[in-house]
């Protein structure tokens, strides 16, 4: 009884969760970082993007589960470095290797950004 109760709360949360990610007018996306022997940020994965970062960068869907080297193979170092920056950021003592993000998207003709 009591599980049963637990699974439906928890399908109720997933549900309000999707319907919030897919809805909002503002990008959002979920990266895992990917990070070479000594810890360094190297490459990461786009776990999650809504549809409004999909809108505002034009990355089609398919990049979903994709490694960054492989949609956008000329990163700017910079992100990479911010990546890893804030994937070192320790909260209560936990390195986080999955960052969300909820960026402002800056866009020129062929060309998107993310500003922090």
């Amino acid at each position: 009884m009591e599980r049963a109760r637990t699974e439906a709360a928890l399908r109720e949360s997933e549900e309000k969760y999707r319907t919030v990610f897919e809805s909002i007018d503002e990008g959002f996306l979920i990266h895992e970082m990917v990070r070479n022997e000594w810890g360094q940020v190297v490459d990461y994965r786009l776990l999650e993007a809504n549809p409004a970062h999909q809108r505002t960068t034009g990355l089609p869907p398919e990049t979903v589960g994709k490694l960054g080297s492989e949609f956008m193979p000329n990163v700017e170092p910079y992100w990479l470095e911010l990546f890893h920056r804030v994937s070192n950021f320790r909260h209560r003592g936990a390195r986080r290797d999955v960052q969300c993000a909820n960026l402002p998207m800056v866009q020129r003709p062929g060309f998107a950004r993310s500003w922090t």
